[in-house]
């Protein structure tokens, strides 16, 4: 049975419908290869409670929208790489409930806030619970200038929440590469 496998290392990925969600036995994860067309990774790893690794920074994903639940209630999880993706991607809960991750590393590329898909969609729930996360690189984000009042209303509006992000990851000390911007 999949609930068996331990390891899933230098595996192709072709298909958007296979998921290792709540493969509790699974430990690991590295070079895992996805098709490029692939348009999120939606709980590819939701309640995988044993992996405690993952590393998709071989992979680029142009037309990837969404990370959300990736790795929510990941509960043994210590680091996650993460793959290059264009920059409206939504990662709504990415690694909820992931108690013992101490590393996430994301591709060093800029996430537009004033988008539809975009780090703010996010708010304070991307790191909720993450009380060992130590070391967050390049998590970088922009705040790009809007026209309408509407919009830059709305955008306030998500950036509000952002304070809340980092409920519960008070051992966060190393934040090489992160940054806010805007044009």
């Amino acid at each position: 049975p999949t609930s068996q496998i331990l390891y899933a290392n230098n595996i192709s990925l072709n298909s958007q419908n296979i998921k290792f969600k709540n493969f509790n036995n699974l430990i690991q994860c590295n070079n895992l290869v996805i098709n490029q067309s692939f348009t999120n990774l939606n709980e590819l790893f939701y309640g995988c409670s044993s992996i405690t690794n993952i590393d998709l920074s071989n992979n680029s994903l142009p037309n990837c929208k969404g990370i959300l639940r990736l790795c929510e209630s990941c509960t043994s999880l210590i680091s996650l790489k993460l793959p290059a993706f264009n920059n409206k991607v939504d990662i709504y809960r990415m690694c909820a409930g992931c108690s013992k991750v101490e590393v996430i590393e994301f591709y060093p590329k800029i996430m537009d806030v004033s988008r539809q898909y975009g780090f703010a969609d996010v708010n304070y729930q991307v790191f909720s619970n993450c009380s060992r996360l130590t070391t967050l690189k390049n998590f970088k984000v922009k705040c790009t200038l809007l026209d309408s009042d509407r919009e830059k209303y709305l955008l306030r509006q998500k950036l509000d929440g952002v304070q809340y992000m980092w409920s519960g990851t008070d051992n966060l000390r190393n934040t090489e590469g992160m940054g806010v911007y805007n044009n």
